[in-house]
């Protein structure tokens, strides 16, 4: 059963970005340079070529070098569904070495637009499932027909951690103070 809903769930969000004008991509899984991201830890790869050569390779932590190059190239709306993997992960619950990531991209975009694609997105598929604007969630009744309300980071910060933002001067600070509050940093 969990087959059927994940093919539903992918191909409604082919259908969502398809509507909006993005084209889906493929880009490479196995890649000669690893990722930058400095707390992913990618896989290694080696294989050979036809004449018995050794290459070292990896595969992606996430699609976005090869996505960017496309909008670099031209491309002005694009997602893509990839494989990705991670080394240093744990299996089970809610980590695994190997996962599905949807990213998607617009040129000459700003946040407010992506934010908006996400409250589309998970209204067009929570309607497309579940056939309601909301869903429960713990227990909780949760609406998700846009605009959703928004709150910055540092309101966040205060109104649910009574966390004062501005007075954390460095990283060091803002560690110790949760460390205060009997938490882990």
């Amino acid at each position: 059963e969990i087959q059927f809903k994940r093919i539903k769930i992918n191909n409604l969000i082919r259908d969502f970005f398809s509507k909006k004008g993005f084209l889906e991509m493929q880009t490479p899984t196995l890649v000669k340079c690893a990722g930058q991201e400095p707390y992913l830890t990618p896989m290694e790869v080696k294989f050979k070529n036809e004449k018995n050569e050794e290459y070292k390779g990896f595969l992606i932590t996430s699609p976005e070098y090869s996505l960017k190059k496309l909008l670099a190239a031209g491309f002005e709306k694009i997602f893509e569904m990839a494989k990705v993997f991670r080394s240093n992960e744990s299996f089970g619950g809610t980590h695994n070495s190997e996962f599905t990531m949807l990213e998607w991209y617009r040129a000459n975009s700003n946040y407010q637009k992506i934010m908006k694609d996400v409250e589309q997105l998970v209204f067009f598929l929570n309607k497309n499932i579940n056939h309601s604007n909301s869903l429960i969630y713990q227990g909780q009744k949760i609406e998700l027909t846009p605009p959703w309300p928004k709150i910055t980071v540092k309101k966040a910060f205060s109104k649910y951690a009574n966390i004062n933002l501005d007075k954390m001067r460095d990283l060091k600070t803002f560690k110790q103070h949760i460390k205060n509050k009997g938490l882990q940093a």
